[in-house]
């Protein structure tokens, strides 16, 4: 009894974003729908007040009632509504100069990252890490380098949400023939009607420190040429658009982590697996899969029209909902350590009616036997 009375004592809280919701009785719920705790007196509401101001429940309460709060807390930690204590989050240098307490930037900075560090709290990679406020897991994103290849409305989306969300490695990689902006670029990001004609890679490269939530190195020396080698030293590379055949072997062979928002067909755009070599299906396993659950591969496709841009919400929706994906991948890097190829035997594809965004679809594929990529998860497991 004494060692929860310690812990709490030691800075463990409640979670952010939490609230109390009236119940039946005159009691109250805390928590999520499908986690949450019975408060059933103002004895322990106030204990609960407390913990959310970052109190100590136990002062100033007598020794007799520590064990009811004891009781407490053991059923907000078994709801997963604890979090260690409240750590400030580690700045990053800005330019070739600290940030100091008294700088400006560091509140907005410190402001910025408040939202960021509540959804960080909440994730799965918290949870199992058990990390404080999600401190640590929001400071690693601006560490893992992340290139993006494709010129549309999404690619350009996520650029953009990738580096407001702390991944400050985010990086285009290729040049596009298509490399002015133009008329479709308009209202995407950070792109106006002033901006029009201007070159698209250079203005994105100039907003990088605009955007960023993280501070940028000045002298950092982005590469965003495909044959550079830079994409073989990126954790993750993400494609919208039609993907190259050689693209994808290359990535296999290297062991490069990629993940594929396909063109639209129709009105309907798929994406996904993410895909790690030797450990999770690839894509040519989900074109299996479709294969066997409906009759064809959405994927190999003869186009008998010009496909344009997707709309405008239909593109914020998809660069969103991929964003979370990539992010969720990333905040768990430090949990790879215990991914295998037998605990991670389903990867998830995900299709989208433009007209129907609130209903996604997603399907848990395998690897299929008729795929060839068995020999990048046997090279994986010697």
């Amino acid at each position: 009894m004494e060692n929860s009375a310690n812990q709490t004592r030691r800075g463990f809280g409640l979670r952010r974003g939490l609230s109390l919701s009236p119940a039946v009785g005159g009691a109250y719920r805390i928590g999520r729908a499908n986690q949450n705790v019975l408060i059933a007196s103002a004895f322990h509401r106030t204990a609960i007040i407390a913990m959310a101001q970052g109190r100590d429940p136990f002062l100033n309460v007598p020794s007799s009632d520590h064990q009811a709060i004891e009781q407490l807390i053991r059923s907000l930690a078994a709801a997963d509504l604890l979090t260690q204590g409240r750590h400030e989050i580690a700045l990053p240098p800005r330019y070739l100069n600290e940030i100091v307490e008294r700088d400006l930037a560091a509140g907005q900075l410190r402001n910025r990252c408040e939202p960021e560090l509540l959804q960080c709290e909440w994730s799965e990679a918290a949870i199992t890490l058990g990390e404080d406020e999600g401190a640590n897991i929001l400071a690693a994103r601006a560490e893992v380098r992340v290139h993006i290849s494709g010129r549309n409305r999404i690619a350009t989306l996520l650029h953009s949400l990738l580096l407001a969300s702390g991944v400050s490695l985010v990086e285009y990689i290729d040049h596009s023939d298509k490399s002015t902006i133009s008329d479709t670029d308009i209202g995407t990001s950070t792109i106006t009607s002033k901006e029009y004609a201007m070159n698209f890679y250079g203005h994105l490269q100039s907003h990088r420190r605009a955007i960023s939530l993280f501070p940028l190195d000045r002298s950092a020396n982005h590469l965003r040429d495909k044959g550079d080698g830079a994409a073989k030293q990126a954790k993750l590379i993400i494609h919208s658009g039609p993907v190259d055949i050689e693209d994808l072997i290359d990535w296999l062979t290297a062991g490069q982590a990629h993940f594929v928002i396909q063109s639209p067909l129709a009105d309907q755009i798929t994406m996904g697996p993410l895909v790690l070599p030797g450990i999770s299906p690839c894509l040519r396993c989900a074109d299996l899969n479709q294969i066997d659950r409906v009759g064809y591969s959405s994927t190999d496709r003869i186009a008998l029209t010009h496909t344009p841009e997707i709309a405008m919400v239909g593109a914020h929706f998809i660069a969103s909902l991929a964003a979370s994906q990539i992010l969720q991948y990333i905040d768990s890097i430090r949990l790879s350590s215990s991914i295998s190829a037998k605990s991670w035997p389903i990867a998830q594809v995900t299709t989208v009616n433009l007209q129907k965004l609130h209903q996604p679809q997603i399907y848990s594929i395998t690897q299929h036997p008729l795929c060839g990529c068995q020999v990048f998860r046997d090279k994986s497991s010697r």
